[in-house]
């Protein structure tokens, strides 16, 4: 093998580069194999049950063994990483969606722990068919939310505290189990405090790109597709259709609605969801989400949080009600 260390520093660092920002290829489909359910976290999700990915190392970086390897590679990468960092990171996340429920997250490329991000971008890869009413409602939860829901939520809350990290462990080195403790004892792990300039969702159909399935006919749209999943059975006036719907794929879109909807409650406040809001406020600015790499929704986050400056005294009585605690960064 012709010594690394032999190439022209110019050549070096383009291979370094290289390996910093490249990323992982995807899964194929999704799978359970070398996945399991983590319970570091005391969730404000009633119902998350992500499948995390199970890795050989703690952090998911690129870095990692360009920094092990030498002293003159590892110099070379952390000269490269400042540059970096002085523009902010940028990180790369794969979720695939299975049967519009179950949620497994796969990072592609995370250059370097860091906890600002110019840009997390997240493929959401839809597989399988649409759910049948009797197992989605029985998998949500009180309140009527899908699992599909809780655990997005529960993968941007675990982001935004701890980083793309694996499980974490206690003191005692043992994983570590939020469900062992009791409900007031605080968890041990610190938050890292991640803030996000620009969160990106786009929208994809995986089984589309395999060729495999179909949509449901074009007459159906995602009121009729949501009415359905909540087991209220056929809307009235809908056409009928040949097939049932749970033989046909998921429309990104639709997918995508449903995000966008509980976003939108979220971001105003909605009930139950002031912890996640002050968490959203406090450390993303900008959502956006795409259907097929287009523009399909965006959230201004700092711009909605205006909204609530400005003397509309409900407005400032609605966000006050729930962002008086201590520690809260925004003066309303």
């Amino acid at each position: 093998m012709f010594p690394f260390l032999q190439l022209p520093p110019e050549l070096r660092s383009l291979v370094i580069e290289h390996v910093l920002f490249s990323s992982y290829p995807a899964p194929e489909y999704p799978s359970k194999e070398n996945r399991s359910i983590f319970n570091d976290l005391r969730y404000m999700a009633w119902r998350a049950r992500p499948y995390q990915e199970i890795r050989s190392t703690h952090s998911p970086s690129n870095c990692l063994a360009l920094l092990l390897t030498s002293k003159t590679i590892h110099d070379e990468t952390k000269a490269m990483l400042s540059l970096q960092e002085s523009r902010s990171a940028t990180y790369h996340l794969d979720i695939t969606v299975e049967n519009d429920n179950d949620v497994f997250p796969t990072w592609l490329c995370v250059p370097q722990l860091t906890t600002h991000i110019a840009e997390l971008h997240v493929d959401v890869r839809l597989f399988g068919t649409i759910i049948h009413p009797n197992i989605s409602w029985r998998l949500g939860g009180d309140g009527g939310h899908s699992r599909y829901e809780w655990d997005f939520l529960a993968l941007l809350e675990r982001f935004l505290r701890y980083g793309p990290v694996g499980q974490k462990k206690g003191s005692d080195g043992q994983v570590l189990n939020m469900r062992t403790f009791s409900y007031t004892s605080p968890c041990p792990i610190v938050d890292h405090g991640i803030k996000v300039d620009t969160l990106t969702l786009n929208f994809t159909s995986g089984e589309a790109k395999l060729q495999r399935g179909e949509f449901p006919p074009a007459e159906i749209e995602y009121r009729d597709w949501d009415w359905y999943r909540k087991g209220h059975g056929p809307r009235r006036g809908v056409p009928e259709i040949e097939r049932p719907l749970t033989e046909y794929n998921t429309r990104p879109e639709w997918l995508a609605e449903l995000l966008a909807d509980e976003i939108d409650v979220l971001l105003h406040f909605g009930r139950d969801r002031e912890g996640f809001a002050r968490l959203v406020y406090e450390r993303l600015r900008v959502i956006r989400m795409l259907v097929d790499g287009e523009v399909y929704r965006e959230f201004d986050v700092s711009g909605i949080l205006d909204e609530f400056k400005l003397p509309d005294k409900s407005l400032r009585k609605m966000a006050s009600k729930f962002v008086d605690a201590p520690g809260w960064v925004f003066d309303l």
